[in-house]
C-alpha cells in the first residue's frame, strides 16, 4: 500500500474523466478537504458507462407534448442531482438551478424548477422506480443472502398523509411515520422500504410488502432464509404464492382460528358455582 504522500504525487496532474457533457479534467488539490460534491464527477461517469441514467430517462412514464415543456432527461436529471447533492425537499432544488458545472456534467439542457419535479412526481412512478431498482441489485442475488428487516420511527412535524400518534420513543406524543426497510446487511444493499402510519410499528405490518418483494423474484433468486420468520404470516399480496415460500423455508404459517368450546358468560358462571358447591360438599364430608 503506497504512502499518502505518494498518492498525492501520483495524482497531482489533472485526470481526464469522460462525462455526459464531454471529457472533463479533474484537478486534485493536496491538503484540501473533500466536499460533498467531490465524488459527483466519478458517479456521473459510473452512470454513463453503465447506461443506467440513459435507461432511466428513456422509459420515464411522464410525457409532456407542449413545445415549452421540459424534457424527460431534464426532469429526471434534476431529481438525481438534487438527491446526490443532499437536498431533502423540493424547494431545495432552487439552490442548484444555476449550477452550470453540474448541468454540463449530466448533459442536461436545463435544471428545471422544483414545481416541475413536484408535478412529475404526482404521477404513478412506483412501478418505474421498482423496475430500475431491481435492475441494479438483481444480478447480485445469485449469491446466498438473507433479507434483514428494520423499523424506523420518523417523527413528523406538520400535516402529512398517514401521520398517526403511535409508538415514538424519541418524541413521545409526536405523530410519526414508520419506515419498514428491507436490506441485505452484509452487502449494504437496500431492497425496498414500506412507509406505514404511526401506529403500524409492529414487524408484521411490513410482511405483506416483504412477500411482494420475494414473489417478484424468480425462485432461484430467493433469499437463503427470510428474516422475520418469527412473524407467522404466510399470505402473499400476489395471490397466495407466499404460502409456497413459507413451506419452502419452513416458516410457520398463520394459525387458523378454531371454534371456541366455551359457552356463554352466564353458563360459565353457573358452572363455576356448581364446581364451588361440589368442592364444599367434598370438604364437609
Amino acid at each position: 500500500m503506497p504512502e499518502p504522500h505518494d498518492l498525492v504525487r501520483r495524482y497531482e496532474a489533472a485526470v481526464d474523466v469522460p462525462a455526459f457533457g464531454g471529457r472533463l479534467e479533474v484537478d486534485w488539490s493536496p491538503g484540501e478537504r473533500v466536499t460533498s460534491v467531490g465524488g459527483l464527477v466519478f458517479f456521473a461517469t459510473f452512470l454513463k458507462e453503465t447506461g443506467l441514467f440513459d435507461r432511466l430517462c428513456e422509459d420515464f412514464p411522464v410525457c409532456y407534448r407542449s413545445n415549452n415543456s421540459s424534457s424527460k432527461r431534464d426532469i429526471v436529471g434534476t431529481a438525481v442531482l438534487a438527491i446526490l447533492l443532499g437536498k431533502t425537499r423540493y424547494v431545495h432544488i432552487e439552490a442548484i438551478r444555476h449550477d452550470e458545472a453540474a448541468r454540463e456534467l449530466f448533459g442536461l439542457g436545463e435544471i428545471v424548477s422544483d414545481a416541475t419535479v413536484r408535478r412529475a412526481n404526482e404521477k404513478k412512478l412506483d412501478a418505474w422506480l421498482l423496475r430500475h431498482e431491481r435492475e441494479v441489485y438483481e444480478p447480485l442475488l445469485v449469491h446466498r443472502y438473507v433479507i434483514d428487516i428494520d423499523n424506523t420511527v420518523k417523527p413528523i412535524y406538520g400535516h402529512q398523509e398517514g401521520v398517526e400518534l403511535g409508538y415514538n420513543p424519541i418524541k413521545p406524543g409526536r405523530p410519526s411515520h414508520n419506515y419498514h426497510s428491507f436490506f441485505i446487511g452484509k452487502a449494504r444493499i437496500a431492497l425496498g422500504v414500506d412507509v406505514r402510519p404511526g401506529k403500524q410499528h409492529f414487524g408484521r405490518c411490513g410482511v405483506k410488502r416483504l412477500w411482494a418483494l420475494i414473489d417478484a423474484l424468480p425462485p432461484n433468486l430467493w433469499p437463503a432464509a427470510p428474516a422475520g420468520s418469527r412473524w407467522s404470516g404466510g399470505s402473499s399480496s400476489t395471490g397466495g404464492s407466499g404460502d409456497a415460500v413459507c413451506c419452502s423455508y419452513g416458516v410457520p404459517r398463520r394459525r387458523r382460528s378454531r371454534p371456541s368450546s366455551r359457552g356463554s358468560p352466564a353458563e360459565n358462571r353457573r358452572s363455576r358455582r356448581s364446581r364451588l358447591r361440589s368442592s364444599r360438599r367434598f370438604q364437609q364430608s
